[in-house]
């Protein structure tokens, strides 16, 4: 079963018509809340929906998206050099820009820009037999890095590695842009 193919049938086994998702997800995320048409395009599977999309939508399924990720058939696109992953992701104030080639590359190599105020949202790889490290090298400015709640402040040409199954984000609390490199070892998208 791919993945469109489950939200549809848990929202049916769950007797939610697609309205009601809606109505849902509009409640809990106002005017951030995804669209009717991006759900109903999600459905009908042209489109595989951004992170906080499917997120949206396990909310208003109330289910983990554990729950629906479990046993489904992974659609992928590939990501192309230059494109902007936070777009993807849905970060305001944040530009990702892939360096790597994800199709051919064992690593993932991310430059990362944060405007004055913006940062990431936390996340963690899962906790595997494999273990994911990350590695963060500023490039200009300086940015506060939160690990597993301990914060790191790094500037221009410092660098910290670590494992990225621990929560992380990143945030940049000055009034210039940082940019920094973030390197993912095995890549991880």
């Amino acid at each position: 079963m791919t993945l469109h193919e489950k939200i549809t049938h848990i929202r049916k086994t769950k007797k939610i018509s697609r309205a009601a998702l809606h109505r849902k997800i509009v409640e809990k995320y106002g005017k951030n809340a995804i669209s009717y048409r991006t759900i109903k395009r999600i459905e009908e599977g042209s489109t595989s929906g951004r992170v906080s999309s499917t997120h949206q939508i396990c909310s208003g399924l109330d289910i983990r998206p554990q729950e629906l990720f479990k046993d489904i058939e992974i659609e992928t696109k590939p990501l192309k050099k230059g494109q902007n992953y936070a777009r993807y992701l849905g970060y305001p104030g944040v530009k990702i820009e892939i360096l790597s080639k994800p199709e051919e590359d064992a690593i993932l190599l991310l430059k990362l820009t944060l405007e004055p105020n913006g940062q990431t949202k936390p996340e963690q790889d899962p906790a595997r037999e494999i273990k994911y490290r990350k590695i963060i090298y500023v490039l200009s400015g300086k940015v506060k890095c939160l690990i597993n709640n301990i914060e790191y402040i790094l500037r221009k040409d410092e660098s910290y590695t670590f494992d990225s199954t621990q929560e992380h984000y990143f945030i940049n609390n000055s009034a210039s842009k940082t940019r920094f490199l973030l390197i993912q070892n095995p890549k991880r998208l």
